[in-house]
């Protein structure tokens, strides 16, 4: 599906010229490949492809009818060059915003008339895996997407994935497309699959910081969002599972402490999130994470939630506090004896360097050395 030499398109409205916008894309010449990294976006105008309810041979239906052709042939237009190398350029891309704030989902919005045929081909994935669906989003093209996701008979239909294992819900949120994100859980988009990371759609939002999409993936659907469809919506849990766990034996509390995004983290502990909840490699929790990167902000963040755990143990027995101590973080090891962390704890002999690794601070026979040895101010602070 080429996008690669669309430069400038006017959408017109009625009225005044001032209404019109444009959508402009501008790629390298050099690289082919979805263009993400060069794209720049203008605002769009997502009211001229909007239709409420009119009468037939309402001159207003009959403007929007030209308007929905237009976007028909834009879907027509998109097509593959099978000499290029073409991916959706989203392994690459750290952070894509899109303007997507004037779309108004109480809006019907309509789809045009296509054959089976041509719906079907609407849907087909190209050399890697994307439909039509996927590079609307990637496109930044919302009123294309919403009119797709009006022509899918079918949810699962939806959740077709690329050859990365995203679905268009995936997209959605790395483009920090919210609108999208609400219209496609609406419609039926599964919120618990997995990309090839083990990344569900809110552990991706969740390692971004992209609090306004985790908002919406963890609100409940109400019956009103659903009238578009064509379809009977599924149930669906929200909030969804939050102690599932990545590829990489983390949750979407863990991704959203390693980016140090407290306000996502906030979400999550309000919907349930479990603040103990160890990863599942090492056995750490997020406090683990604040101690040995010697985070003071996220470290005071976790001790103020409630049943946090100062003396969870990792798989090989280490706490917050002796991770602490090992990379010498002072302060961090102050703060958690002042909120009772225990210090009688396997501690490294003297002539270690105190730069370590987990199996080296775990070995069999570990040394003990006396509280003396320990910074005075964390002794005082544990006992006086």
């Amino acid at each position: 599906m080429d996008y690669h030499h669309h430069a400038f398109r006017d959408i017109e409205t009625d009225g005044d010229s001032s209404s019109k916008k444009c959508i402009k894309s501008t790629f390298n010449d050099d690289k082919i490949d979805s263009g993400l990294d060069s794209l720049q976006w203008e605002s769009i105008d997502s009211g001229a492809c909007r239709s409420h309810e009119v009468e037939e041979g309402d001159p207003q239906k009959s403007n929007c009818d030209v308007e929905l052709r237009r976007l028909e042939n834009d879907i027509s237009d998109m097509t593959i060059d099978p000499t290029n190398v073409c991916d959706s350029g989203l392994d690459e891309v750290d952070l894509i915003e899109i303007r997507d704030e004037e779309l108004n989902l109480d809006d019907n919005w309509v789809s045009p008339s296509f054959s089976p045929q041509r719906v079907v081909e609407i849907f087909q994935g190209d050399e890697d895996g994307d439909t039509h669906l996927h590079l609307s989003i990637i496109h930044g093209l919302p009123q294309v997407t919403m009119q797709i996701i009006g022509l899918a008979p079918d949810l699962d239909w939806l959740n077709q994935t690329n050859s990365l294992l995203q679905t268009p819900l995936h997209i959605a949120v790395i483009t920090r497309q919210t609108s999208v994100v609400r219209r496609l859980i609406c419609a039926g988009a599964s919120i618990d699959v997995r990309d090839q990371l083990g990344n569900t759609p809110l552990h991706t939002a969740c390692r971004l910081g992209f609090e306004d999409v985790v908002r919406m993936l963890l609100m409940p659907v109400k019956y009103e969002e659903t009238r578009q469809n064509k379809y009977i919506v599924p149930f669906q849990r929200f909030p969804q599972d939050l102690e599932s766990r990545n590829y990489e034996g983390l949750t979407c509390l863990h991704l959203a402490s390693i980016g140090e995004h407290l306000h996502v983290m906030k979400l999550l502990l309000a919907s349930g999130a479990n603040i103990n909840t160890a990863e599942g490699k090492s056995g750490r929790t997020v406090l683990h994470f604040a101690a040995e990167w010697g985070n003071l902000d996220l470290l005071k963040f976790v001790l103020s939630q409630k049943d946090v755990n100062v003396n969870a143990k990792t798989y090989a027995g280490l706490t917050p506090f002796f991770l602490a101590l090992g990379r010498q973080h002072e302060d961090i090891t102050e703060e958690l004896a002042r909120c009772g962390a225990v210090c009688d704890t396997m501690i490294l002999s003297d002539d270690s360097d105190l730069d370590v690794s987990d199996e080296e601070m775990a070995d069999e026979r570990p040394t003990f050395r006396p509280f003396g040895a320990l910074p005075q101010r964390v002794c005082q602070n544990t006992y006086g």
